[in-house]
């Protein structure tokens, strides 16, 4: 088994789940992402972390993720961005070995937010931890039945196409047209402000991916262009890859920056530098 699917094999195909800040109350996202959960019909253990609740959609609640007796793969943090450096540390001490971090307020707003979400990224760097994020909607596999995000869309439907975005709004409005064409899907996932999971690290795994026939990428910027290159060179000799870039102008450019914290960059740099690989459909 390739090294990369060693590192992503418990992130997309978790034994188990839990939820920090999963909540009784519907219109928070710990609810929403338990239901997701639920509604998909994932076969694993799911483990709600709540220091107020013993019961939270069914299923035991723990006060604290060091407190669950048995191992976790996969970590949903829905918590406020003040408390999820906290909880990352937590994930670390429990030896989890991938996070999902809904929250914004990281590097896409500020140098705090920056610093933030780089001793984030060192911690689980040092423990081994993949992270989804910050900054996402999540993530979905469905030939696990796993739904990792707060977009309750009930059972997946299994398709060949595989979709990585940056941003997503944009990422489940192609989802949504996917599944309304009767396509189905592999995986999506919401890369967000990439904390230590980069487009490219996706692109690899997924090149491995036996139910991925075709990857959508939906790209802001990119802060290490040249890996991403590599990457999208290598894969794009087996199976198709489809880019739409966006930050054709100066006011997307700025959107895109302000969203996830990327650089854009100049829109004919990407055009130049994508066309000699000879993949993909360029959105103008």
């Amino acid at each position: 088994m390739p090294d990369i699917v060693k590192e992503f094999e418990p992130v997309f195909f978790p034994k188990s789940v839990a939820i920090i800040g999963a909540s009784r109350t519907p219109s928070k996202l710990g609810y929403q992402s338990l239901k997701a959960l639920i509604e998909a019909e994932y076969k694993g253990k799911i483990y709600p972390i709540n220091p107020n609740a013993e019961n939270v959609g069914g299923y035991k609640s723990y006060p604290s993720i060091l407190e669950v007796p048995d191992p976790i793969d996969l970590v949903i943090i829905s918590l406020p961005p003040d408390g999820v450096l906290d909880a990352v540390r937590e994930c670390a001490k429990k030896r989890v070995k991938g996070l999902v971090i809904f929250a914004s307020g990281f590097k896409e707003l500020d140098e705090q937010g920056a610093q933030t979400e780089k001793e984030m990224a060192r911690i689980c760097d040092e423990a081994g931890i993949k992270i989804i994020g910050p900054n996402t909607i999540g993530m979905m596999n469905s030939y696990c039945n796993l739904n990792a995000s707060f977009a309750p869309i009930g059972k997946l439907s299994k398709g060949d196409i595989s979709l990585v975005s940056q941003s997503g709004g944009m990422g489940t409005t192609l989802l949504s047209y996917i599944l309304e064409e009767n396509l189905g899907f592999s995986k999506y996932v919401g890369v967000g402000n990439r904390a230590n999971v980069e487009i490219a690290d996706m692109l690899l795994y997924l090149k491995e991916d036996p139910t991925t026939k075709v990857i959508c990428l939906f790209i802001e910027g990119l802060d290490k262009a040249r890996e991403f290159l590599q990457a999208a060179t290598e894969v794009a000799k087996e199976k198709a890859v489809i880019v739409y870039k966006v930050g054709k102008t100066e006011v997307s450019n700025k959107a895109a920056f302000s969203h996830t914290g990327s650089l854009a960059g100049t829109y004919q740099l990407y055009k130049a530098a994508f066309t000699p690989i000879m993949f993909g459909r360029f959105g103008y």
